[in-house]
C-alpha cells in the first residue's frame, strides 16, 4: 500500500497530505482538498487534512 501512496504522490506533486489514524497518507492536487474533505465526512475513519511543504512530504513518503 506504501508504495501505492508513493506512486500518487509523484503523479500529483501536490502539496496536501492526508492523514488518518492509521498514518496512511494520500496526497492530491488542491483542486482535490474538498473532495477529500468530503470522503472523510463519510468515512468511518476519523482524519485530518494538512497542507505540508513538498520537502516535507517527500520526508513523509521516505
Amino acid at each position: 500500500m506504501k508504495q501505492a501512496y508513493k506512486k500518487q504522490f509523484m503523479q500529483f506533486r501536490g502539496e496536501w497530505i492526508f492523514t488518518d489514524k492509521n498514518l496512511s497518507k494520500i496526497y492530491a492536487h488542491d483542486k482535490d482538498l474538498s473532495r477529500l474533505s468530503k470522503k472523510l465526512k463519510g468515512s468511518k475513519t476519523e482524519g485530518s487534512i494538512t497542507r505540508v511543504p513538498l520537502d516535507a512530504a517527500d520526508a513523509y513518503v521516505g
